[in-house]
């Protein structure tokens, strides 16, 4: 272990090998694949390869991380793959009941959070100024909910694809790091952070657009326990689209080391 000042609770202690993401994601999709994922790069030189990349850096004593997972990590993992509450699916999307959104949406901005404090090259495009920094540091040392009129978070489910030859693709161990968006609102660039996992995507409003003059579906904005999560086709989401699009392109020039 490395011996440094633990990000989350300010004291010098032993600090983990901490991870953005949750290491279990990464165990998952690592499972799933044989012991390695495959990773795609928007650099359009970078080979299409295999990975076992979990994109860990030392930020958090044990006594830290034990907290961020009882607190916030391992209930929203479990709602996320459908092991706590109800769901009710239709044509739309998929319908959560019985759950606890505050926690869900605290989780999503533990990540931004933890992105924002890493070291590591991968986690560049995320950069929080000092204070919001800190504002959820010390909500997330003392377990209390942040603040929803401060920053808002949406979550919507991947809809799964056919390809050319009518097979279903599932998008639930498709992983993109938390990246940097903007959009125009009220006469201003505003910016999110978004990310994918477990196939979900989640985007983070900073500052929080109103609830009074947009349709977009909030966690927490009716209820703190239920959410209707829309679906999403992976090409209405353009940094996605264009991983995929740079990486087809790769293999078609030959920078592909994975094997079909």
């Amino acid at each position: 272990m490395d011996f440094g000042i633990c990000r989350m609770c300010n004291q010098k202690k032993n600090l983990c090998q901490s991870h953005v993401i949750p290491d279990s994601i990464f165990r998952s999709i690592f499972k799933k694949a044989s012991g390695k994922a495959i990773e795609l790069s928007i650099n359009p030189t970078t080979s299409i390869k295999y990975s076992q990349k979990s994109f860990k850096t030392p930020m958090l004593c044990k006594s830290c991380e034990n907290k961020l997972d009882k607190n916030y990590e391992r209930y929203s993992l479990s709602v996320l793959r459908g092991y706590e509450g109800t769901t009710q699916k239709n044509i739309d999307g998929i319908l959560f009941d019985k759950i606890n959104t505050a926690k869900i949406s605290d989780f999503i901005l533990s990540i931004i959070w933890r992105a924002a404090i890493s070291k590591l090259k991968e986690h560049e495009p995320v950069k929080l100024n000092e204070a919001i920094k800190e504002n959820i540091r010390i909500s997330l040392l003392t377990n209390n909910k942040i603040s929803k009129h401060r920053y808002k978070v949406t979550m919507f489910k991947l809809r799964d694809s056919i390809d050319n030859e009518s097979n279903v693709i599932s998008w639930r161990n498709y992983l993109m790091l938390p990246f940097y968006r903007t959009y125009r609102y009220r006469n201003k660039v505003e910016y999110t952070y978004a990310m994918i996992f477990l196939g979900f995507y989640f985007e983070v409003f900073f500052p929080p657009l109103s609830t009074i003059d947009t349709n977009i579906d909030f966690l927490r904005k009716n209820s703190i326990r239920r959410y209707f999560c829309n679906y999403i086709d992976l090409q209405e989401i353009p940094e996605a689209q264009q991983v995929i699009m740079t990486n087809l392109i790769k293999i078609k020039e030959g920078l592909n080391r994975v094997s079909c």
